[in-house]
C-alpha cells in the first residue's frame, strides 16, 4: 500500500515534520486540510536580471527557495526580462530539495518580488530587499538590492517575507494575525525603520578561536549566512550528528542527497573555507579531541537545555547562543561570566524532566508498566526495533505494520526521531499528539542562525558601541513593531555554575590578564577533573539509551 502517494501532486517526502510544526501555531489543525492549503497555493518568485546579478539580490533568492520549497509545492521562479543564467541553478536547487515540486505553475497566488521591479500581478505582492545589514520588506513598493558580500540583511529579508506568506495561507487558522505593512530592519543592532542602524562594510574577519556547536537547523542557517564572508583565524564545526529525512524540514542548506551525511562535512563544505575545520562529535567528545579547554568564543545553537549547560561548564571566554521556542527566535550573548549572565543562568533546571525512554514510550502510546519497562529494556541493551516492537506500535496506533517496515533495525531513539518527530507518525495516523519538543518553522530557525552569524562578525570585529543586550528576540508569526530585547540579572538559584567560587576562579584564571591565581592550586584541577567526570557520565549515558 502507498502511504504516500500524495508525492506525485508536488508535496515533499517529509511533509510530516513540517505538518508538525504547523500544528503548533495553527487553530484546528486537520492534516488532510493542511495538504489541501499548500496543494491549493501557487508561490511566485519574481526578480530581474539586474536583481539576480547582485550578489545580496542573489542571496535573497537563494534564501527563499531554501525556505519555500520546503513546504509549498507550486512554486515558480520567474525572470521578467529575460532567460537568467542563474535560473537553471535555482530551478535545480528547488528540485534537490523536494523532487515532486512543481515548477511549472501559471497564476500564482501570491508573489514575492525581489528587486526595484514595477511589476502587477493580480494576486498579493509582497517586496523584498536588502542593503549590507539591512533588510526591506514592503507591501507598497519594489526594494533595492545592494551588491555587497554581506548576506545578513537579505536573508532576513527573505525570512520577512517567507513568515509573511505563510501568515498569509494560514490566515484563517492564525486569528487576529496580521501582515506586515512595511519596514526596514537592521541585523546590526536589532532596530526597525529611523533606529535601523547600518553597520559598517565587512572585510576581512578573523575569528580568532571560534568553535560553532551545533548544526542543525540553526547552524545551516549560520554557515550560509557566513557564506561569502572572508575568514580567517579558526572555525571549529562541531557535531556529532548525520542529517537524517526528518531534518530536511528546516536545515537550509540540506537536500535529499545528503540524508545520512555528516552534518559537519556538509557545512563544511558549503563554507570551503581554509578557516573551517570539521569535528563530528558532541561537545564533551570534542573537548577531549582538542586537547584544551581554552575556547575564546562559542556560538552555541544546540537543541537541549543540557548540551548548552555543557558547553558553558567548559568556561569560554565569550559564548553567543541561538535558539527558538514558541513564537520565538532570536539569540542571547554572555560576555561575562563574572558579571552577566550565564548561558546556564538561562537554561537552569527548575523541575525534573522525564527521562528519554519514557519520552519515547509515551510517544508510541505505550502506557502500561510492562509496555514502558519494554523501551527501557530494548535501549539499555540497545536492541533496534524488531517485528514485535513495530507490531505493538502499529496495533495501538491502529496502522498498518507494513507502513512501519522500513525503520525495522533502527535504534529506538533513530525510529523516536524519524517516525514520531520527523512527522511519519502523523502521514500515517492524520491526526496530531502532543509533541515532546517544539519543532520551528524553518523560517524562524533561518532568522536565528542569521542572527547568530551577524552577532559572531559584529563581536569578532569589535565593531558595537556601548553594551549589548543580554536577549535579542522576534515573533515571526506577527507583525514587526519594534526591536525587541532583555538585559537579564544572573539567576538567584544558587547552584547555578556562574556561582560557583570554584568555576569563577578557573575562568578569572583563564581569561583575565593578571589574574591572581587561587589561593588553593586544586581549584582549577578540581574544576577539570569535575567537568571531565561529567561529560564521561554523559558519554557513557549515551551509550547506555
Amino acid at each position: 500500500m502507498n502511504y504516500f502517494k500524495f508525492y506525485s501532486m508536488g508535496l515533499a517526502k517529509y511533509l510530516g515534520k513540517s505538518a508538525l510544526s504547523a500544528s503548533q501555531v495553527l487553530k484546528d489543525f486537520n492534516y488532510e486540510g493542511f495538504k489541501q492549503i499548500l496543494l491549493s497555493q501557487r508561490i511566485c518568485i519574481c526578480f530581474d536580471k539586474k536583481a539576480i546579478a547582485s550578489a545580496e539580490g542573489f542571496a535573497t533568492i537563494d534564501m527563499l527557495v531554501r525556505l519555500l520549497s520546503r513546504l509549498y509545492p507550486n512554486l515558480q521562479l520567474r525572470c521578467i526580462d529575460g532567460r537568467s543564467p542563474d535560473l537553471d541553478y535555482f530551478n535545480e536547487l528547488a528540485h534537490s530539495i523536494n523532487e515532486y515540486i512543481d515548477l511549472s505553475i501559471s497564476a500564482p497566488t501570491a508573489v514575492i518580488v525581489v528587486g526595484d521591479i514595477q511589476v502587477k500581478f493580480p494576486c498579493l505582492q509582497f517586496f523584498a530587499g536588502s542593503d549590507q545589514w539591512l533588510a526591506r520588506f514592503s507591501m507598497q513598493r519594489p526594494q533595492l538590492c545592494g551588491d555587497s558580500i554581506n548576506r545578513f540583511g537579505a536573508g532576513a529579508a527573505a525570512c520577512f517575507a517567507a513568515a509573511n506568506i505563510f501568515r498569509h495561507v494560514f490566515k484563517d487558522q492564525l486569528p487576529g494575525v496580521e501582515l506586515d505593512n512595511e519596514f526596514v530592519y537592521s541585523t546590526f543592532n536589532g532596530c526597525i525603520n529611523e533606529k535601523a542602524q547600518q553597520g559598517p562594510a565587512l572585510g576581512n574577519i578573523n575569528l580568532n578561536n571560534t568553535v560553532l556547536v551545533g548544526l542543525g537547523a540553526i547552524g545551516n542557517a549560520t554557515a550560509w549566512a557566513l557564506k561569502d564572508v572572508n575568514l580567517s583565524g579558526s572555525l571549529h564545526l562541531v557535531d556529532g550528528q548525520k542529517i537524517d529525512s526528518s531534518n530536511l524540514q528546516r536545515y537550509v542548506l540540506a537536500t535529499e542527497a545528503d540524508i545520512d551525511k555528516q552534518k559537519t562535512k556538509l557545512v563544511d563544505i558549503f563554507l570551503n573555507s581554509a578557516a573551517v575545520k570539521s569535528f563530528p562529535y558532541h561537545f564533551d567528545e570534542y573537548i577531549s579531541v582538542r586537547g584544551n579547554w581554552k575556547i575564546f568564543r562559542a556560538a552555541v545553537c544546540v537543541d537541549s537545555a543540557e548540551d548548552r549547560r555543557l558547553v558553558q561548564g567548559s568556561l569560554p571566554n565569550r559564548i553567543i547562543n541561538a535558539w527558538t521556542q514558541q513564537d520565538q527566535c532570536g539569540l542571547s550573548r554572555h560576555y561575562n561570566f563574572l558579571n552577566d549572565p550565564c548561558l546556564a543562568c538561562l537554561y537552569h533546571p527548575v523541575r525534573e524532566e522525564k527521562s528519554l525512554p519514557i519520552k519515547i514510550a509515551e510517544s508510541f502510546g505505550f502506557t502500561e508498566v510492562m509496555q514502558i519497562n519494554m523501551v527501557r529494556d530494548y535501549m539499555a541493551h540497545q536492541r533496534p526495533a524488531d517485528i514485535p516492537m513495530i507490531q505493538l506500535i502499529a496495533h495501538i496506533k491502529n496502522i498498518d505494520a507494513q507502513a512501519l517496515q522500513p525503520y525495522i533495525g533502527k535504534q529506538l531513539q533513530v525510529f523516536y526521531a524519524e517516525v514520531i518527530c520527523g512527522g511519519v507518525m502523523m502521514q500515517l495516523t492524520g491526526s496530531t499528539q502532543k509533541q515532546t519538543a517544539e519543532v520551528p518553522s524553518v523560517f524562524e530557525s533561518a532568522m536565528s542562525g542569521i542572527l547568530l552569524a551577524a552577532e559572531i562578525i559584529i563581536d569578532c570585529s569589535n565593531i558595537r558601541s556601548g553594551k549589548a543586550s543580554t536577549i535579542h528576540k522576534l515573533n515571526l508569526l506577527k507583525p514587526i513593531t519594534h526591536y525587541t530585547y532583555d538585559m537579564l540579572d544572573k539567576t538567584y538559584a544558587p547552584d547555578c555554575i556562574c556561582h560557583d567560587q570554584i568555576y569563577r576562579n578557573s575562568y578569572a584564571e583563564k581569561w583575565i590578564v593578571g589574574s591572581k591565581k587561587s589561593s588553593k592550586m586544586e581549584d582549577h584541577t578540581q574544576y577539570e577533573k569535575g567537568a571531565r567526570t561529567f561529560e564521561i557520565e554523559k558519554t557513557n549515558e549515551r551509550i547506555a539509551e
